[in-house]
């Protein structure tokens, strides 16, 4: 199945699930009175956040039809190590000394499944990918946040911020899907 079919599927079931929680939270009275104010700002904010997260997903199928599970498994876990260093340095947030430490084993444990039983190291492009998906994984998520936090987004609670980033998710999908064909056919 192409990655234009399952991405805009997976954001329509977020979007549904954002939207019964929203509405839930609408009943039971727990939204602001001005329960949309800032939305237009904040979707301006969001939606490179919303094309980064679109590419990042579907680029991760194009690895992941490329890429040993195994390999796949070890090196998904440098998302932490992105995470991590991008939310000091963007973010400008401190992580202690053992969350570092953490961090290090993490990226070990990741090398260590590239290394064979012959004592070489096996690392082809599909691990490059790999690597690259969790770092604009990261980068995605440290941005979303980034947003969600801004001054706009203060009236909107959680559920807002997800109407706002998945319908923004299904739109660029949508829209992708008219115009792209190639590379993600071949894997349907």
């Amino acid at each position: 199945t192409s990655p234009l079919l399952i991405v805009p599927l997976v954001e329509a079931g977020k979007l549904l699930v954002s939207l019964v929680l929203y509405g839930l939270s609408r009943l039971t009275g727990s939204t602001s009175p001005h329960h949309w104010e800032g939305a237009w700002a904040v979707g301006k904010l969001m939606l490179p956040v919303a094309v980064l997260f679109m590419f990042t997903n579907s680029f991760s199928f194009i690895v992941i039809a490329r890429l040993d599970l195994d390999a796949r498994a070890a090196w998904q876990n440098s998302n932490i190590i992105f995470s991590a260093l991008l939310w000091v340095w963007v973010m400008d947030r401190s992580i202690a000394l053992h969350g570092w430490v953490g961090v290090c084993l993490c990226m070990c444990s990741a090398c260590f499944n590239s290394i064979q039983h012959d004592g070489t190291v096996s690392a082809d492009w599909a691990v490059l990918g790999q690597l690259l998906v969790c770092f604009l994984s990261a980068l995605s998520s440290v941005w979303n946040e980034e947003v969600l936090k801004c001054p706009a987004a203060s009236q909107l609670d959680i559920n807002q911020g997800g109407i706002l980033l998945y319908s923004q998710c299904l739109m660029v999908m949508l829209i992708a899907s008219i115009f792209i064909r190639g590379p993600t056919e071949e894997l349907a």
